[in-house]
């Protein structure tokens, strides 16, 4: 999202409540807030500076918490902040990887192969101009993340299996899940009570904006197997077939955004295909076989 844009939209609203503000408005509150219904009513009861958009602050929103009891203070606007995740086009290029380690002295390189990518985080406006332009000059792929407004998805090593108690908790939070994550849209304060309730599962939220993914061809779907060896050869993709039969899936797409992640996987399985997306950088192999 464009630096100017989220500096016009992030704003810090100060709610006051107490006990019995706190148990009525607490849905209304939640739900005009993206957060937990248990959440809301602590925030309420205790009283605080929050940080929302302008389109969670509107004006019939406010209204409607202050005829509940909501003591709400004016807007202020909020300084942005920033985090950057950096990539290699090409992770075998070397001359990049030292530029890299120079401009970034001192940052865990093996993260830019990670499901994040390398991150430079708490960035403010300038800071993140400032680097966007350095980093991308010197060839390595930037994208910019606001922290006003960022949600991320839960995901686990490949194969996860989660225990009943991670089910319920996730459920009682109302979280939706995908094909590819345990649980979707969390902010990060939720994000980080998940990770410390359940750690040592080896669990993980990775911003949405960050997240990159390999898409495999897992089986012949509705195809002919003819149909699907001639797409596979019209990949440019020597022995794929032989692979696929053999029960091995085929890597397609790798390094796709969430947005042309879903693009391709309704292509593939609108001409009968069987593909899955996996998270680039996720730690527990290969999709099996569908």
């Amino acid at each position: 999202m464009d630096v100017e844009r989220v500096a016009d939209e992030a704003v810090v609203l100060t709610i006051s409540a107490g006990e019995g503000a706190a148990l009525v408005a607490r849905e209304t509150f939640a739900r005009a807030f993206g957060i937990a219904s248990g959440e809301a009513e602590r925030l309420l009861a205790r009283g605080e500076a929050i940080l929302a958009t302008r389109a969670q602050a509107s004006e019939s929103c406010l209204t409607l918490l202050r005829l509940l009891g909501v003591r709400v203070g004016p807007l202020h606007q909020a300084a942005p902040r920033f985090d950057l995740s950096l990539r290699l086009a090409d992770p075998a290029d070397v001359a990049l990887r030292q530029r890299l380690a120079g401009l970034c002295p001192g940052a865990d390189l093996a993260q830019l192969e990670g499901p994040e990518g390398l991150v430079l985080r708490d960035l403010g406006g300038e800071a993140a101009r400032v680097w966007l332009a350095l980093l991308r000059q010197a060839g390595v792929l930037v994208t910019l993340g606001a922290q006003a407004g960022a949600v991320h998805d839960l995901f686990a090593p490949y194969g996860f299996v989660a225990p009943p108690d991670l089910a319920r908790y996730l459920a009682i939070l109302g979280l939706d899940r995908s094909e590819q994550a345990l649980a979707c849209g969390l902010e990060a304060a939720t994000l980080a009570r998940v990770l410390a309730r359940f750690d040592g599962l080896g669990l993980h939220g990775v911003h949405q904006a960050f997240q990159r993914f390999d898409l495999y061809i897992t089986g012949t779907g509705a195809l002919s197997r003819r149909d699907v060896a001639d797409f596979l050869a019209s990949r440019g993709l020597p022995g794929a077939f032989e692979a696929l039969c053999e029960g091995r899936p085929i890597r397609l797409e790798r390094e796709l955004n969430r947005k042309a992640t879903r693009q391709f996987l309704n292509d593939y399985r609108h001409i009968g295909l069987a593909a899955r997306a996996v998270l680039s950088g996720r730690p527990g192999g290969n999709p099996q076989p569908a």
